[in-house]
């Protein structure tokens, strides 16, 4: 029998009850886009109109309050709570700063210190460990090397990783030994939420609104694959349009989208460079729908962002689109995956098993092999504006975009 999920607490339905709307933001942010809208003069007279979409100063503001979604535990190891002083400088720099750790275990450490610190991610800092050198003589508990994982937002708190070198690093020996010898006496670091199960709920809820376009990319050996996409409870265009030439609206063709070895050339090279926290990567794919002279069908044709010899070109491309075709744009980010959270779905996968093991056993696999996820965020509305195309011929591209969407969406007869 499967252990079904605990139920909701009161409090948690106090908090989703009045839920109605799920707003989602995306960054949408390139350096190419920001070459554009630079490069136009601006009007200082009209920027007094922006006064009309201010918001007044609010004399009580309403509370707001971060929830962090709880995904399954992807340290390597556990950490250790634990508080010693700790002295920290660059090489560059010979002003130490004092602070004490939070927590540890062999491989990084959690940092805090007296006075908000200037460090960043990737920042290498030299520590040592005067309370800890007085009770060894085995290690050398000074200078050594750590990277700046993270820096909250107080700049008082650090997460801290060892830095290997061609040597073992002393600092990890030297906890190793420590929470080998006293396992028993150390407090494991958990972290609770502060309401158990909203997490999750809000979780659920924004999964459900999606509308996004995402695409799995598995590894396989030594190949990367994408044949697998997430599909919300709407779906966005890219769905529609990859529909076109797809006799099973249920087996989309990704054959237009992944075209002159995409995979190998670009994605799976980037992720080879990747890391599972770093930022995502982004591509831009722009989809040019015109109609064949003869049958009268749409016809698709795909191009990247980076299959452009300039900007200029670029340029050309889309204002040559929008007079007499259909263009829709993408934004594609790609990110590294971990592990999946399996912890998550093990109702379900408990569920298969009972009647099929093997397809628990095939699903199973097929999300450990997932290596990248790449989401697909429409920004059609964005590009005239960025190349900067004419009012009149925005609107009028506009409304040949939707009547197209209008009738892609009419059931076949």
């Amino acid at each position: 029998n499967i252990k079904p999920p605990p139920p909701l607490s009161s409090l948690v339905k106090q908090f989703i009850q009045d839920v109605r709307y799920i707003v989602s933001f995306t960054d949408i942010t390139g350096n190419e886009s920001t070459f554009w809208y630079q490069s136009y003069p601006v009007d200082q007279q009209q920027l007094k109109l922006l006064a009309q979409f201010g918001h007044k100063k609010l004399t009580n503001t309403p509370p707001c309050e971060a929830v962090a979604v709880q995904y399954v535990n992807l340290r390597s190891e556990s950490r250790y709570l634990y508080k010693t002083a700790v002295t920290v400088k660059t090489s560059a720099d010979s002003t130490e700063l004092s602070g004490h750790s939070r927590d540890f275990s062999s491989k990084g450490l959690q940092l805090e210190t007296t006075l908000p610190v200037r460090f960043s991610k990737g920042d290498i800092l030299l520590l040592n460990l005067p309370e800890m050198q007085k009770i060894s003589s085995k290690y050398q508990l000074s200078a050594l090397p750590y990277e700046v994982m993270a820096v909250s937002k107080s700049r008082t708190i650090m997460n801290l990783r060892a830095v290997e070198g061609d040597q073992p690093h002393v600092g990890r020996l030297f906890f190793q030994q420590l929470i080998q010898n006293n396992r028993a006496k150390l407090t494991q670091a958990e972290e609770s939420p502060k309401y158990p199960g909203l997490s999750t709920a809000l979780r659920n809820l924004y999964m459900n609104a999606q509308s996004h376009f995402a695409l799995y990319v598995h590894r396989k050996g030594i190949r990367y694959e994408i044949n697998t996409l997430a599909k919300g409870s709407a779906g966005n265009s890219l769905h529609q349009l990859l529909a076109i030439q797809s006799k099973d609206e249920q087996q989309l063709d990704l054959s237009l989208i992944l075209q002159n070895n995409a995979i190998s050339l670009h994605f799976a090279q980037q992720l080879k460079q990747m890391k599972r926290f770093d930022s995502p990567k982004a591509f831009e794919l722009y989809v040019v729908i015109s109609r064949n002279a003869e049958t009268e069908q749409p016809e698709l044709h795909c191009h990247y962002d980076y299959e452009f010899m300039s900007e200029q070109a670029k340029q050309q491309y889309v204002l040559s689109a929008l007079q007499t075709n259909v263009l829709f744009c993408y934004k594609l980010l790609l990110s590294r995956t971990g592990r999946p959270d399996t912890d998550f779905i093990a109702p379900e996968l408990s569920y298969i098993s009972a009647y099929a093991i093997h397809k628990a056993k095939q699903l199973e696999e097929e999300l450990w092999s997932v290596a990248g996820v790449i989401d697909a965020i429409d920004i059609s509305a964005e590009i005239p504006w960025r190349f900067g195309a004419q009012a009149e011929l925005s609107q009028q591209h506009y409304a040949r975009q939707q009547a197209l969407l209008a009738q892609l969406k009419q059931p076949v007869s």
